[in-house]
């Protein structure tokens, strides 16, 4: 007569393929645990944690190409300003020069 096991009923079965390399590690990780394949396999499924690898698509390295041009571009815009501030700081001997560089930095600001 066979005896009865307190665990619960299941009906699927999973298999996989190893290599020497691979099943001798999975069966060194089972003795060293304590525990037979399917309690391993479990028990791992349980515990798992998986680092998600992010992939780029076409479409995302044409935008990240397109984020850099804008930063790039934007870095071009910072250095222009500070040399019409250092520009407006030294003065200007022809004044209007200096308030249409005022009135296009107050448009640039809005």
């Amino acid at each position: 007569m066979r005896g009865t096991y307190d665990t619960p009923k299941r009906s699927h079965v999973i298999k996989t393929r190893l290599d020497d390399e691979e099943y001798k590690f999975f069966l060194l990780k089972c003795k060293a645990y304590g525990m037979n394949q399917s309690e391993m396999i479990r028990t791992s499924l349980d515990k798992l944690v998986i680092n998600p690898v992010i992939k780029f698509s076409p479409v995302n390295k044409e935008l990240l190409s397109k984020i850099d041009e804008l930063i790039t571009e934007g870095k071009r815009i910072g250095n222009n300003l500070n040399q019409i501030a250092r520009a407006l700081n030294s003065g200007f001997p022809d004044q209007s020069i200096e308030s249409e560089i005022r009135r296009a930095l107050g448009d640039l600001a809005e």
